[in-house]
C-alpha cells in the first residue's frame, strides 16, 4: 500500500498563485521544487524536494466572468531520476470574492482536481482516486512529539536529537542547555510513544493532575426543597423538607 506523504504533489492552486505574481500574461515559465516526503513541521520536510520546469499556456478569455483556458508543460525528473515529460489541461472558473479557481484534468479519470500525485515508481502526475494513495494514520502523539523534536533541532542548528549537540554560534550558554534539555526531553516521549510506554515524569516538570470525569458520569443530587415551609394548590401549608424530616409531617390551613 502507497500513502500521499511518499508521493510527489503538484498543486496546481500554489502553481498559479506563483505563476501570476507578475501579473497576467499568456505564457509562463518558472521553476518551483515539488515537496514530498511528510511535513515536519513549516519550513522542513523528511525529504528533500524535487525541481521541476513548468511552462504555463494562458488563453484570457475576453469577457469578465467567463472561464479560462490553457495548458501546463511540465519537465522534472521522477523516480529513480529518469527525465520525463508531460502535458496537462488547465482551467480556470471565477470566483467569487475575486480570482479564478484553477483546476487541472487528470490524465487518466477526465476529472477536474486541485491537486495531482505523482505515485513512487509513476511516471506521470495523475489524481490521488487514478493513484489509488491513502493517508497514512499516524499515531497523533508520536506525530507531536516529533514535530517539537525537529522544531528544537531547527533552533539548535542540529540535525541529530542524540548526544553531542555543539552550541551554535551566537547562542547564550543558557538558551543552549534550555533547548538542548527540550529536546532531550521531546526525544524520550517520542520513543515511549512508539514504545507504547508511559510518559516520564520529569524532575524540572510538575506532575500532570488526573483528568476530571465528565459531568455526565456524575450522581446528580435531586433538587431539594430547603425552605421552611410553602403552600399547596388549595393553601394549605406544608413543612419544608429540613423541618419535615425533623418534625415529621404536619400540614395546617391557614385562612
Amino acid at each position: 500500500m502507497q500513502y500521499l506523504d511518499e508521493a510527489l504533489k503538484l498543486d496546481v492552486r500554489s502553481l498559479m498563485a506563483v505563476a501570476m505574481k507578475t501579473g497576467k500574461q499568456s505564457a509562463y515559465s518558472i521553476t518551483l521544487s515539488c515537496p514530498t516526503g511528510q511535513v515536519i513541521c513549516r519550513d522542513l520536510r523528511s525529504s528533500p524536494d524535487r525541481v521541476a520546469t513548468v511552462s504555463i499556456t494562458v488563453n484570457w478569455p475576453t469577457k469578465t466572468g467567463d472561464p479560462v483556458s490553457g495548458g501546463i508543460f511540465l519537465t522534472f525528473r521522477g523516480w529513480a531520476d529518469r527525465a520525463t515529460e508531460q502535458t496537462l489541461y488547465l482551467s480556470g472558473t471565477p470566483a467569487k470574492v475575486g480570482g479564478w479557481l484553477w483546476r487541472a484534468t487528470c490524465p487518466e479519470t477526465r476529472q477536474s482536481v486541485q491537486a495531482l500525485y505523482l505515485a513512487p515508481d509513476g511516471d506521470r502526475f495523475l489524481s490521488r482516486d487514478a493513484t489509488g494513495l491513502k493517508y497514512r494514520r499516524a499515531d497523533p502523539g508520536a506525530a507531536r512529539y516529533l514535530r517539537r523534536c525537529f522544531k528544537l533541532a531547527q533552533k539548535l542548528k542540529t540535525d541529530h536529537f542524540g548526544p553531542g549537540i555543539g552550541k551554535p554560534r551566537g547562542m547564550s550558554d543558557r538558551t543552549f542547555d534550555k533547548l538542548e534539555w527540550q529536546l532531550k526531553k521531546e526525544h524520550i516521549r517520542y520513543l515511549c510513544a512508539i514504545l507504547k510506554k508511559t510518559d516520564p515524569e520529569f524532575h524540572d516538570e510538575d506532575p500532570v493532575a488526573p483528568k476530571r470525569p465528565p459531568l455526565s458520569a456524575l450522581r446528580r443530587a435531586p433538587r431539594v426543597n430547603c425552605s421552611n415551609y410553602s403552600r399547596d394548590k388549595s393553601g394549605a401549608i406544608k413543612l419544608g423538607a429540613r423541618l419535615e424530616t425533623k418534625f415529621g409531617t404536619w400540614t395546617r390551613d391557614h385562612k
